[in-house]
């Protein structure tokens, strides 16, 4: 990693991981995958890393193609991103890492909780 900041908030919070000796690791946060590469060199590649959502892309796929419900297409549709947190905030980042802009195309939702 060559960002020292980066480095130092994953020796933070990983340290005690590595420490006992994981093998596995899920990156179970949506921006976790973000942070793959300087993960992956904190542990000097020894260590499985699991990026959960790709993980669920999978196995949707994996779903839709079972129960048939795949679709073939290839082009057009529509393309709405939906978030819990502010999206103009959610616009912002999302269209810095996708290189695109996705202005208009986000919607905040509400999650319930059932706690």
């Amino acid at each position: 990693a060559d960002d020292e900041l980066v480095r130092l908030v994953i020796e933070e919070y990983l340290a005690e991981l590595k420490e006992y000796g994981i093998d596995t690791l899920v990156l179970g946060c949506t921006h976790y995958p973000l942070l793959y590469d300087a993960i992956n060199d904190f542990f000097s590649h020894s260590v499985k890393l699991i990026n959960s959502g790709a993980a669920v892309a999978d196995t949707l796929e994996t779903l839709l193609e079972v129960t048939e419900k795949k679709s073939e297409k290839k082009t057009g549709g529509n393309l709405i991103f939906r978030c819990s947190d502010n999206a103009e905030s959610f616009e912002s980042y999302a269209s810095m890492f996708l290189g695109q802009s996705v202005k208009g195309l986000v919607e905040r939702i509400e999650i319930e909780s059932y706690a």
